[in-house]
């Protein structure tokens, strides 16, 4: 899109300026995450006016400025709009690209795995066309809209979703339109809000209501059984076998994993320490099955898969490996990294996992469920670090620490092996890494 299609795409503009009629490469709301020819939306805050940096974006490269202070807007050239109110503005323009793109636009919604997901759907979709995506987790209305604002002329569109109260997935659906829509997973984020987790996986299904008419859904195959009726199709993944793609031949490397699957003896490999992200990428080899993409080269794209920093990146620090996974924790989260690191072909293993968030009525249940993963996996040694495990017993391999001093100093006694350190993003967790770090000597990433 160059900047003069704006004219007639968006809404409320007052005034406008084109010096120079350059293409729009990506949207953003962050001045310092301006790059060349981003559109900058200067939204005021409580905490400050967008509109007094729009003259910094100018002059970092944006492709224009879309502003609602017309002071600010009078003193400074270059290519801007004056609009009655930006961020309406911005979720319109949104809308509107998403409905005038002839991209094929794939929506990720999912309890958790939604931003792994996406990545591993711009590598197996990169394989047989250009892939525009969501950058980081930008996954409400704001960042949807902003997504679709940005977005260039790729093949296609990878648009993450996410929701903490009914009908904002639908909502989002029916913003973009998708041509296939992914669901990750369904869990206890959010669940007390959602009405369980039965709420929980209607809410993730209501993504259907805004796919085209014959559009695809790939979904995890326990959740056929609730499958809404419209006008689409279902493909499932899973372990089942039942599952119309499922992995086989799952090996835990230590710190990654290879696997095959049902219809193929290409191996897939992962470079994740987590062997259910095996699972979490039989979505995104789905949709590339499903697009004609040539499965070795979908293999080789999904080898160039790491994870994001704080999502089970790696690190080494003397005779310790590091996995950092303090960006956010769900209960099945925390479930599936426990399995993994049990089952890592390293000595010795230790879990330092902190409290979550947004599982609201469900503390007492999830901090149980916690708690009996030590008894699950005796090879792990637990440090449980927070007020809210106050009530569970102190066991061989279960450490309790409801003083975060403490937990702290105690963190900084594992030297050797592997240890996974992993809380909700809330807690701050950053912090035990850094202790961790600290004792264990210097860091080099893996």
């Amino acid at each position: 899109m160059l900047i003069s299609e704006i004219v007639s795409l968006m809404p409320g503009i007052k005034d406008f300026k084109i010096e120079s009629d350059v293409p729009v490469k990506g949207a953003v709301l962050d001045s310092r995450l301006v790059k060349k020819g981003s559109l900058f939306f200067c939204v005021s805050g409580e905490i400050s006016d967008g509109n007094k940096f729009a003259s910094a974006a100018l002059s970092l490269g944006a492709s224009a400025v879309i502003m609602d202070g017309e002071a600010e807007y009078a003193g400074i050239s270059g290519n801007k709009f004056l609009v009655e109110n930006t961020l309406f503005s911005m979720r319109e323009l949104g809308k509107r690209r998403y409905e005038l793109s002839r991209a094929c636009k794939v929506a990720v919604t999912g309890s958790f795995g939604k931003t792994g997901t996406k990545e591993m759907l711009k590598l197996v979709l990169g394989s047989i066309g250009g892939v525009y995506a969501t950058e980081g987790n930008k996954n409400n209305m704001l960042g949807v809209t902003l997504t679709g604002c940005g977005m260039d002329e790729s093949d296609f569109a990878v648009v993450e979703m996410g929701s903490n109260a009914p009908g904002e997935i639908e909502a989002l659906s029916r913003a973009v339109k998708p041509d296939i829509a992914v669901i990750t997973s369904v869990g206890h984020a959010h669940a007390g809000r959602l009405g369980g987790l039965k709420g929980a996986a209607a809410e993730k299904l209501s993504v259907v209501y805004g796919l085209k008419p014959g559009g695809i859904l790939i979904a995890p195959y326990y959740l056929k059984d609730g499958f809404p009726a419209g006008d689409y199709k279902a493909f499932t993944f899973g372990q089942s076998e039942k599952a119309d793609i499922y992995a086989r031949d799952i090996v835990h490397h230590g710190f990654y994993v290879t696997f095959r699957v049902n219809g193929s003896d290409i191996l897939y490999r992962i470079n994740h320490p987590y062997s259910h992200m095996a699972e979490g990428a039989l979505a995104a080899i789905a949709a590339a099955r499903l697009l004609g993409a040539d499965e070795k080269d979908v293999s080789a794209a999904l080898e160039g898969f790491s994870p994001l920093k704080g999502r089970g990146s790696m690190e080494r620090a003397g005779n310790l490996t590091i996995i950092d996974d303090t960006y956010n924790a769900g209960l099945e989260s925390v479930e599936k990294a426990a399995e993994s690191l049990s089952s890592m072909p390293v000595e010795p293993k230790y879990a330092v996992f902190g409290e979550i968030g947004e599982i609201e009525g469900y503390e007492e249940e999830v901090y149980k469920k916690i708690a009996s993963l030590a008894d699950r996996y005796p090879s792990v040694t637990f440090y449980l670090c927070g007020e809210s495990y106050g009530k569970i017993p102190v066991s061989g391999n279960r450490l309790i620490f409801t003083d975060r001093g403490k937990a702290l100093e105690a963190v900084k006694e594992i030297k050797s092996g592997v240890v996974a350190v992993k809380a909700s993003r809330s807690k701050r967790f950053e912090e035990f890494l850094e202790a961790v770090k600290g004792s264990a000597g210097g860091t080099d990433a893996l």
